[in-house]
């Protein structure tokens, strides 16, 4: 992709998504999904510089969190005070309404993408085995789905946000590995700000 170039999320037909034995089936929601990524897509067209980093997440949360989602931008909601659009608002602009960090996003080109569709974070598990299935069933999402919207920017840099122990297992991690400059996890983002303006100020 060239550097001055504007490309769009690429099209995925939600209603013929491969989810067969996914651990997260039960959890599926196509209306959901729909509703999200169409949040998302039409958050990558408002960008008003070509897109320069990807934050890689895991997934968004639960509908009945749906005002978590980072890209609702709906007026009547706010995100809660622990949830990551707010952490991550705080981090990057310090600042906790939600035009600060979509403006910013905006600006500089920045576009977050995760992992799976559905959402992992309450997957009921012991616990020796949760955040093993939460990584197997992200590592499945982002083999049949999501990875194409990564390949969509194959240029540009990606930095990871996961839980402790979470994303995707390292096979599939080896594929986009030559891109991701930093790995974070969820509640530790210090320095966020400071690798995302170094990687803009590299692709200038």
């Amino acid at each position: 992709m060239n550097k001055t170039e504007i490309v769009s999320l690429p099209n995925l037909d939600f209603n013929n998504l491969e989810c067969d034995n996914c651990t997260a089936i039960n959890r599926r929601d196509i209306d959901y999904i729909k509703k999200i990524e169409r949040m998302r897509c039409q958050a990558f067209d408002r960008l008003k510089t070509p897109l320069k980093v990807i934050l890689f997440c895991e997934s968004p949360p639960a509908p009945a969190k749906i005002k978590n989602f980072v890209y609702n931008d709906s007026a009547s909601s706010t995100w809660g005070k622990q949830s990551f659009p707010s952490k991550l608002n705080k981090v990057l602009t310090g600042k906790t309404k939600k035009e600060d960090l979509f403006t910013y996003l905006n600006e500089k080109g920045i576009g977050i993408i995760d992992a799976a569709f559905c959402p992992l974070h309450r997957i009921k598990k012991d616990k020796k085995n949760k955040i093993k299935k939460r990584k197997t069933t992200a590592t499945t999402c982002f083999e049949r789905h999501t990875k194409a919207y990564l390949d969509g920017f194959p240029s540009v840099k990606i930095i990871t946000i996961f839980p402790v122990g979470g994303g995707i297992n390292k096979k599939s991690k080896s594929e986009i590995e030559d891109r991701i400059v930093c790995s974070f996890e969820f509640n530790k983002l210090n320095c966020l700000k400071k690798i995302i303006e170094d990687i803009i100020q590299n692709t200038l």
